[in-house]
């Protein structure tokens, strides 16, 4: 499933019955994630010079990260 939310984020949803991924993408630097919980694992990793932020318990539920283009 693919949706627009406020005008502003894209939304991409996928399921293969056991596992889903979510994954959101909008312009700025703001969490756009909707994901509130205070996870206990929390990790910064630099993949392929993107600063990425891992969050999960004994598994990553999430990854963060802001990419600045050059427009």
């Amino acid at each position: 499933m693919i949706q627009v939310i406020g005008k502003s984020v894209i939304e991409a949803d996928y399921s293969n019955g056991k596992e889903k991924i979510n994954y959101r993408v909008a312009e700025g630097s703001e969490d756009i994630s909707g994901v509130y919980n205070n996870y206990s694992q929390v990790s910064k990793k630099d993949i392929n010079g993107i600063q990425v932020t891992l969050q999960g318990e004994n598994l990553v539920n999430q990854a963060m990260w802001t990419r600045y283009s050059n427009k």
